[in-house]
């Protein structure tokens, strides 16, 4: 930026980086990088949240009501208040949102702008005024007399800082967590960071497991092709396939068990469980893996599919099974 001032002297400053955001945040400047002046004597700098005008109406602390003109200043050119600041006893800018609280003088407390763009502190009864912005996953708002960045739901932190609370891979760690009731919840496995719609049935079997297929009625159609099993279909809290790429994803993240419930039509009920579990991905046509078989069955059907392919309508390789959950054996008690 090349600038000349009132005596006719020219200088230059820049910025050995440069960039703003998109329209939806309102090309806000990102990034100035490095900066460099050729001339610092030939520059008079106006304190943060201050411009130099001669026709800025500015307002003080002391009568905010009150609208300082051009005409009543002894420059023709100076630095003053601009949006919603006012000026102080001590030269500083404050947000009006905490007039009242300036007058006070209260060391530590701190005061937020309006658009959540600046952070004034009071030390040593003075202000320091430092730049402020919310997290992405913050908004800014005002709560309980105070305003400031908050962390949006389903995260923690200070608003400039936001984590998410519970960033669970499968049921198990939910369970870990304090959820204790069956019910459908979102999970993050591997590749998903957006999350998942899972079962998980934490009130039987010790808890943790990830629901991934019931089949309890005709009421859902199973014999469909591969992008349904793909994708997954059905009703999460009723009869439903969770999707191979998703039960893909969660079985190559940790070791899982398998754990089959069954029940006949005299309503008696038997399960099967698999040490180990899990099935490639779709190149490889989601072949299964599983491990030495335990249970009341009296037969093992699954090992016979031990290392094939999956099978639908629409694409020929291999089996099913009428309900099936997982956990995680990397804790005691499973997942």
């Amino acid at each position: 930026m090349d600038f000349e001032n009132v005596a006719g002297e020219t200088y230059y400053v820049t910025y050995d980086d440069f960039r703003i955001s998109d329209e939806w945040g309102k090309y806000y400047i990102s990034s100035l990088g490095k900066f460099l002046i050729s001339d610092e004597l030939k520059i008079e700098w106006c304190p943060a949240n201050e411009i130099f005008s001669n026709e800025t109406c500015e307002r003080t602390c002391e009568d905010p009501d009150t609208c300082i003109s051009a005409t009543s200043r002894t420059e023709s050119e100076q630095c003053v208040c601009v949006g919603d600041y006012l000026k102080s006893k001590d030269n500083a800018s404050l947000s009006t949102n905490a007039t009242a609280s300036l007058m006070k003088k209260e060391e530590g407390k701190f005061y937020i702008n309006s658009r959540c763009t600046r952070n004034s502190t009071c030390r040593n009864n003075r202000l320091i005024d430092e730049s402020y912005q919310c997290s992405d996953d913050a908004t800014c708002d005002e709560r309980n007399d105070v305003r400031k960045c908050y962390c949006n739901d389903g995260y923690e932190g200070d608003g400039v800082t936001c984590t998410r609370e519970v960033i669970p891979k499968d049921c198990y760690e939910l369970y870990v967590s304090g959820e204790l009731s069956d019910g459908v919840y979102t999970i993050y496995p591997d590749g998903w960071p957006s999350g998942i719609q899972v079962y998980c049935e934490m009130e039987s079997n010790g808890g943790g497991w990830t629901v991934f297929q019931r089949r309890s009625s005709a009421s859902v159609d199973f014999f469909l092709g591969w992008l349904d099993y793909k994708n997954g279909f059905g009703n999460k809290n009723q009869d439903h396939w969770l999707g191979n790429k998703y039960i893909h994803s969660m079985t190559n993240q940790k070791t899982y068990q398998l754990r089959i419930d069954l029940r006949d039509s005299a309503s008696s009920s038997y399960y099967a469980v698999y040490s180990t579990f899990s099935i490639t991905d779709e190149a490889d046509k989601y072949r299964l893996s599983v491990g030495s078989h335990s249970g009341n069955t009296g037969y093992d059907r699954l090992s016979g599919s031990n290392n094939k392919q999956f099978s639908t309508k629409d694409q020929d390789n291999d089996g099913w099974s009428s309900y099936a959950v997982l956990r995680d054996t990397e804790e005691p008690g499973g997942s």
